[in-house]
């Protein structure tokens, strides 16, 4: 009974916050955790990011609402590891581990969303808190990637999967490239207000940078670039959040590196 009457509150308050939450790329460090799969095989959140995978977590509880986002989302990981295998694992996580392993498995399979190919793991725990990630949503559905243990993507009660898909390749698409022997470095990465490019040996008169969204919409307009020391600092605080390409010339080289930009 006081199961059913807690998870009836927190319908309400999705309800209730739905017309408030947006998917949104943010900048906020993930917590560890570790736990045992239904398989009763061992995961730690930060082994996964130490071995260079974006790990993308859902909690369901599980309801027929949640479906359709854990399917889009499911869709974006295998879309994704099919032009970088191996690179993106997916955790399937109970909202507050309170049903079991075979009502979630069998859940999944009611709503023909296919986890199999070893990147995906299904677990039933109270010991990952959706709360340590921000708020609660039904689904809820984050991102996380890197040492900085960065949380680039969010959403509560839907999914934004263009932007969750560009979110994840962003971050695992090399971010630095060579050109007879010199290096251009893109950081910080996600961005606000002010994107630098290291320059490395590269004469900085000797760059050209344009922007484009991921459209491919030139949005260089307003941009400015300045000089400090070895980095060539480019503004971005004219653009909205989401995905975008840096287009890179340097003499007849030209290399292009994507970056989110949050807000």
């Amino acid at each position: 009974m006081k199961t059913i009457l807690r998870r009836f509150i927190l319908l309400v308050s999705v309800l209730c916050s739905a017309l408030m939450s947006q998917s949104a790329a943010i900048s906020q460090t993930a917590p560890n955790f570790s736990i045992n799969d239904c398989s009763n095989a061992k995961h730690e959140l930060y082994q996964d990011l130490d071995a260079g995978k974006v790990v993308v977590i859902v909690w369901v509880m599980p309801c027929g609402a949640c479906a359709m986002p854990t399917l889009t989302t499911n869709g974006v990981v295998k879309e994704v590891n099919k032009s970088h295998p191996g690179k993106v694992k997916m955790y399937v996580l109970d909202d507050f581990g309170d049903t079991d392993c075979a009502s979630l498995i069998g859940w999944l399979k009611t709503y023909s969303i296919t986890t199999s190919g070893g990147y995906a793991t299904i677990a039933s725990t109270s010991s990952v808190p959706m709360t340590d990630y921000g708020d609660i949503g039904m689904p809820k559905i984050i991102a996380v990637a890197g040492a900085e243990r960065q949380i680039i993507y969010r959403s509560e009660n839907d999914v934004d999967g263009f932007l969750l898909r560009d979110s994840i390749v962003a971050r695992i698409t090399t971010s630095s490239v060579d050109d007879e022997g010199s290096r251009i470095v893109l950081s910080p990465h996600p961005v606000r207000d002010e994107l630098h490019l290291r320059l490395g040996d590269t004469p900085a008169e000797s760059l050209i940078v344009d922007i484009t969204d991921a459209a491919g919409n030139d949005v260089s307009a307003g941009t400015t670039a300045s000089l400090n020391g070895s980095d060539y600092r480019i503004s971005t605080a004219h653009l909205g959040s989401g995905a975008y390409v840096a287009r890179i010339r340097s003499g007849v080289a030209l290399r292009t590196i994507p970056f989110i930009v949050i807000r």
